[in-house]
């Protein structure tokens, strides 16, 4: 779960703008997406 999270916040820390995000639905990136944006 940590290795999502960090994913998310590192891939956040790159993006200026605004993004539309799909993923797979697995529960480890529900709250990594939330808590990283």
């Amino acid at each position: 779960m940590s290795t999502a999270r960090e994913f998310m916040f590192d891939l956040a820390s790159r993006l200026a703008t605004r993004i539309q995000l799909t993923t797979d639905g697995h529960g480890a990136y529900l709250k990594a997406v939330t808590d990283a944006w």
